[in-house]
Order: C-alpha cells, then structure tokens, then sequence
C-alpha cells in the first residue's frame, strides 16, 4: 500500500506540474504581443522607452518561471520513473493523462472503521497476536490441572528359526499381549504451572490493550481523513469560483488595454490599463494553478483514505497470492472494547480470570 501510495502521489505531482506548465506556455505569447504593441506605442510616440523595458520585464519574468516550472516537471517525472522502475531515457516523454475527478465523494466513517479492522494490516496482526496468546492461556491453565491418561495396547509376537517362520507363527495370533493402564499425574506445588499462567494473563492483557489502543487510533485517523476530504472539496470549489472571477476579470482588462479611452492628454494616460491587465494575468494564472493544487490534493486525500481503510489494493484491483491481511476472516468480528481487569502484583483468583477468558473469548 505504501507502494501504490507514493506512485499515486508521484502521478498527480507531475500532472500539477504539467498544469503548471502549460499555463505559462500559454501566458508568454500573449506578453509578447504586449511588448510588440509597446514598441509600436514607443514609435508613436505614446508611451516612453521604460514602459517598453517595463513589458520586457515582465516577460523575461514569466520565461524565467516557465523554465523552472519545465524543471519541476522534469524532475517529478524522474521522481515517477524511479518508482516504476524505468530508466531514466526509457519510452520518451511520461504525460499525465488520466483527469483527476472533482465530483464529491460520499465517506461514511463508520462502515470505513470497520473495513479498517479487517484490513488495516498492523491490526489484523495484532488481532492474530491476541488470539494466540488466548490460545496460550488456555494452555498454561490447563498445565495447572492434573493430567489422566488411559493406555492400551494389544500385541502379535511371533518366534522362530528364521523371519518367515516368525512372520507365520504371528499369523496365526497363537501369542498375543494385550495392556490396559491408567495413567495420573499431578504437578507437585503448581510453582511453576502457576508462574506460567500468570505470565500469559500478563501477555494477553498487554496485547488486548495494544489492540484496543490501535483501533482507538484508526477511528481518529479516519474521522481525520474524511474531515480532510470534505474540507479539500470545499477548498476546490472556492479555487474553481476564483478562477471563474480570474477569467473575467483578463477579459475585462483586456478590453480596457486593447481599446483605451485616453483621459488626458498625458503621454502615459496607457500605463494603468497595462497594470491592470499584468494583474489581471497574473491572477489568473496563479487562479487556475491553485485549481489544480486543490484538485490533485483532493483526489490524493481519496488515496489517503483508502490507505487508512487498508483498501488501497482493492481501490486499485490489485490482488495477490498469500496475503496476510486474509486470514482477518478467521477472526472474531465483534470489535467492541474488551474490559479486562489491570494486572497488580497480587495473582487474579480463578473464579476472576475464568469471569475474563469468558469475556474475551465470546468478543
């Protein structure tokens, strides 16, 4: 899981590199134009010789940042071909291409924590751990009891000169044995025994407790993810309705810079109009990168989820032979908190730990 996280992760980085990318590539043309109808300005006489530098300016800015968002790129590629195990030259250029989804997902936490239980693989191991030290329990309390054996044996003998006048004589069952026995025995002191059975009640309040203590801890994480998610939802509609406003307000300053209604007889009266229109591209440039900022955040948070879940190789379908996670359906279902009694230096009576193997074993 923690494979297909760090991929997944990898892909949606390069694809925000990508967005980021081409949205400078489109921004540059556009400065360019600007600076062309500036020279133009300048031979006309309407506007002076820094606000030329001024539009050169801004666009060796925006080709300066379009070279190193191109290497960002180029490194969030190499960062999703080591992953996948390919060379570094190897079958051109890597392109993102798989849109990620901004529709809003439904996340019910509580069917989520449970999913959690049977396929979070550091609780399944814990929840193995404790069955086995039930199974423990179990039998150092019986090495405290007395042990009663029944024997029984029945026997062909056969003798002679050689084998198969050995082999004949048994045929026939002329000579049999035939032992019955009862056998007792009973540890002197139950020292030891006892010694043993305390040591496993120890070891499976410890781990019961280890177990508790992670499943406490996999409700947060879930409720934190699907707070996640729903805020990462909200924060994407409020980038998309800002790049909605971004987009009108280029065309706006557009208009105004294209088609300027002179105020004064100012040589400079073009000036505010080129601000407000550098602005205005700026903004909506930094507007529809944050839209894909949010959109692969909030897709990832779904990875995260899932993740948390355990389900991460599901959401993928990716299965394989012999995994660990599946012996979760041998186990009891019910994940209510086990109340077991803390250890002290005093032993539990018998009538107590039989009260708490009883409570364990029905959970």
């Amino acid at each position: 899981m923690s494979s297909v996280r760090s991929v997944t992760e990898a892909f949606w980085d390069l694809y925000l590199a990508q967005v980021a990318v081409e949205e400078y590539r489109k921004v540059i043309p556009v400065l360019e134009e600007i600076v062309r109808i500036q020279k133009e300005s300048l031979a006309a006489k309407l506007v002076i010789q820094a606000d030329v530098a001024k539009a050169r300016a801004q666009l060796h800015s925006y080709q300066q940042e379009y070279i190193r968002l191109q290497s960002e790129r180029v490194s969030s590629e190499l960062r999703l071909r080591n992953l996948l195990k390919l060379s570094p030259g190897s079958g051109g250029t890597l392109v993102a291409i798989t849109e990620p989804t901004d529709q809003p997902i439904h996340v019910d936490p509580q069917s989520a924590y449970f999913q959690a239980i049977d396929n979070r693989p550091e609780v399944v191991r814990q929840r193995l751990e404790v069955g086995i030290r039930r199974l423990e329990v179990l039998v150092r309390n019986n090495q405290r009891k007395p042990n009663l054996d029944f024997t029984a044996l029945y026997r062909l003998n056969g003798l002679g000169q050689n084998l198969g006048n050995a082999l004949e004589q048994m045929a026939s069952a002329d000579f049999t044995d035939l032992q019955l026995g009862v056998s007792m025995t009973m540890p002197v002191g139950l020292r030891q025994a006892r010694a043993f059975s305390q040591e496993a009640r120890v070891n499976l309040v410890r781990d019961s407790e280890l177990l508790q203590q992670q499943i406490f801890s996999v409700s947060h994480e879930i409720s934190e993810s699907a707070l996640r998610i729903e805020y990462a939802y909200q924060e994407l509609e409020q980038a998309k309705l800002e790049l909605e406003a971004s987009d009108e307000g280029v065309q706006g300053a557009k208009l105004r810079y294209r088609n300027p209604a002179p105020e004064s007889s100012d040589g400079n009266w073009m000036l505010p109009y080129l601000d407000d229109y550098y602005f205005a591209i700026r903004s909506r440039t930094d507007a529809a990168i944050a839209v894909a900022e949010t959109l692969t955040e909030y897709n990832f948070e779904m990875v995260r989820f899932e993740e948390i879940k355990g389900t991460l190789l599901d959401f993928f379908a990716i299965d394989y032979l012999g995994d660990p996670c599946r012996q979760s359906i041998a186990l009891p279902k019910s994940v209510e908190p086990v109340v077991v009694n803390r250890i002290h230096n005093d032993p539990w009576t018998d009538d107590q730990f039989e009260s708490f193997i009883e409570t364990v074993t029905q959970q």
